[in-house]
């Protein structure tokens, strides 16, 4: 998929951007007006009204259209976005200090943890609340709506296997008759209440405020924060579709039609103050309509939850490129869009925590109060992220870093009071998955690392390994090429590596031509096909060959098989063998890991798949060499 927004490209490309990047903001009415009433009732009050619909409008207006799209979606990657994106960038800064290194890893690693817990709970809410509409439709229920969304959710996370390749494209035809619907809905109401355009000026909100003290405000503008979430999806699928044609979905379609309904549901409850517990998105929908409305929500549901799903893959492909997490197999599911990915593990945890929590809440009511912190602290983390780039990368000037940050992150660290104080009320759940997640990667990058300085230890010098090479007469030499892998993660290009010298050990052969393979992942989404392989001659018979993979790319020999064809080293892949090393883990006398880091990394060790199952060699072509590691 083109994302550099070809003229003739925008249209369908806007038209796609609405069923993915905005399934999950473009479902906030459901909710965000409904839990403003349970916070503070005040709901035949048509000043409350109209300035909760004023903050909604301008927290739109100030995070998604100005903080977002002008500005946040300018720093990427190749086109690519996301936190792991920006984290690249500094990383690949020639001017970027240890120091500014190690602090944007922590913000990324605290982000990648806080949008984990976030990817869990906007299925359970989004679909939960769509369901809710049929209390709209009938009395007794409630059971049904639990046990309906979780039959929802079985079979949404069911089908990732297969790709959302042939469902993906009525997405936008979804989302597109969705927008319509809730703008339609809007604007009936409008109608007949014409005076609460003037919501839309920033005098209603600021006086709510000034009404309202502190403590109601704060508690006001944790709702106003679901208005908000899906923002992030913004920047992280930026890649998917480009920013121009995300902006004109935004500007011309998804914003309309959300201040709109928006207007629309405040109108109805002007005229009908609602009772406790009332949903006004489906107050304003005629009776006769109630259970198509329902079905349409349902659906817009599931595609918000399907953003979610698929921006958390690219999430943990990224991860896992980057050295963040384990090596897991990462299947792609389509041939012609490169961000089509499923992850079976991920998926399948994924699967049980939404369904845990969906048990553990039963009502969106009740999730809400969990739901918001991670996307409030992510937004925080972003807008550093995001200065550091721009002060480092881009060279701002202090006036107009200051200016950015005076604007957006005021309005960041409200929402996070705001949703800071749901916390002893479900939100902790959420910090938990954070903190869990955030704990188990910094757990997979320090216990590489002791792997790392454990395999010193046995390598021998590339230049040792030649003078012994032309020392040994014992050596039997076979003229079959050979490929040897690395197992350890970091580049260690003076050395020669454990398979190599397993083999030599326990064989007493010699492969010729052998080439040292080594799989280098680089701060770009993705490396150009002329780029990808790197030789060089170590002495006669012995090659050294990297291999070089983006992050949101995953790696494979593909381009190795087609540089040897075409340098005329082997005829076609099954002249190789391949060899790698296969780490056994392994408890020594004297603990030399911490027990905080040796259990974790030992757990994610176990799912760690090995480096030749990830690129899939052929299984009767390759050798696991063993070698023992002391933790």
């Amino acid at each position: 998929m083109n994302t550099n927004g070809q003229p003739s490209e925008l249209g369908p490309l806007a038209f796609a951007a609405l069923g993915i990047v905005f399934g999950d903001i473009g479902t906030s009415p459901v909710i965000a007006l409904k839990q403003a009433l349970v916070v503070v009732d005040y709901s035949a009050n048509p000043a409350f009204l109209m300035g909760v619909v004023s903050m909604i409008f301008w927290a739109l207006m100030l995070v998604v259209s100005i903080k977002y799209l002008v500005f946040i979606t300018r720093a990427d990657n190749q086109g690519e976005g996301g936190i792991f994106a920006l984290l690249a960038l500094l990383r690949a800064s020639p001017s970027g200090s240890a120091g500014l290194l190690d602090m944007a890893l922590m913000l990324a690693l605290i982000a990648a943890g806080l949008l984990f817990a976030d990817s869990l709970l906007t299925p359970a809410l989004s679909i939960v609340a769509a369901m809710e509409g049929l209390e709209s439709v009938t009395e007794n229920v409630s059971h049904w709506i639990i046990w309906g969304s979780i039959s929802i959710v079985i079979g949404l996370f069911t089908i990732q296997q297969f790709g959302t390749g042939h469902i993906g494209r009525y997405f936008g035809a979804v989302m597109g008759l969705w927008f319509i619907v809730i703008s339609g809905l809007g604007v009936r109401q409008i109608i007949e209440t014409p005076f609460v355009l003037e919501a839309i000026h920033p005098g209603y909100a600021l006086g709510l405020i000034l009404d309202l003290g502190p403590i109601k405000t704060i508690g006001v503008l944790g709702a106003v924060l679901l208005a908000v979430t899906g923002a992030e999806a913004i920047y992280a699928d930026m890649g998917h579709f480009g920013r121009k044609p995300i902006s004109i979905a935004w500007f011309s379609i998804a914003f309309t039609a959300l201040t709109l309904n928006y207007l629309g549901q405040i109108a109805w409850m002007i005229k009908h103050p609602p009772d406790a517990g009332a949903s006004p998105f489906f107050d304003i929908v005629p009776s006769s309509y109630m259970i198509p409305m329902v079905i349409l929500t349902t659906l817009a549901g599931i595609i918000a939850s399907q953003a979610v799903i698929s921006g958390t893959f690219s999430l943990a492909r990224q991860a896992i490129n980057m050295n963040f997490l384990p090596r897991l197999k990462v299947t792609q599911t389509s041939t012609k869009i490169r961000h089509q990915i499923y992850i079976p593990k991920i998926n399948l945890l994924l699967a049980i925590g939404t369904i845990l929590l969906i048990l553990t809440f039963q009502s969106s009511t009740a999730m809400a109060s969990a739901y918001g912190f991670a996307v409030a602290a992510t937004m925080v983390l972003t807008t550093i992220s995001f200065s550091l780039v721009g002060f480092h990368i881009w060279h701002w000037r202090l006036w107009k870093l200051g200016a950015f940050l005076v604007v957006t992150l005021p309005i960041d660290l409200a929402f996070l009071s705001a949703s800071a104080v749901k916390i002893p009320s479900g939100g902790y759940i959420t910090a938990a998955i954070s903190v869990v997640a955030f704990l188990l990667m910094w757990a997979w990058i320090k216990g590489n690392e002791h792997l790392s300085m454990q395999a010193s230890r046995i390598e021998m010098d590339l230049e040792l390994l030649k003078d012994s090479l032309e020392s040994r007469s014992d050596l039997v030499s076979i003229s079959q090429p050979a490929i040897y892998f690395e197992n350890q993660r970091d580049d260690r290009t003076k050395f020669a590596p454990v398979s190599l010298l397993r083999q030599i050990q326990l064989t007493h052969t010699l492969y010729e031509p052998a080439f040292i393979v080594h799989f280098e992942p680089q701060p770009v989404a993705f490396v150009q096909e002329e780029d990808k392989i790197s030789h060089s001659m170590i002495t006669k018979g012995i090659h050294r060959l990297v291999i070089s993979f983006g992050f949101s790319e995953t790696p494979s020999i593909a381009p190795l098989i087609r540089w040897g064809i075409d340098s005329g080293y082997w005829e076609n892949s099954k002249n190789l063998v391949f060899f790698s090393i296969q780490e056994s883990i392994r408890r020594g006398r004297h603990d030399r890991m911490a027990a905080h880091i040796r259990y974790p990394f030992t757990f994610l060790h176990h799912h760690d798949e090995t480096l030749t199952r990830v690129i899939g060699l052929p299984g009767m072509q390759f050798v696991e060499l063993g070698m023992p590691i002391y933790l």
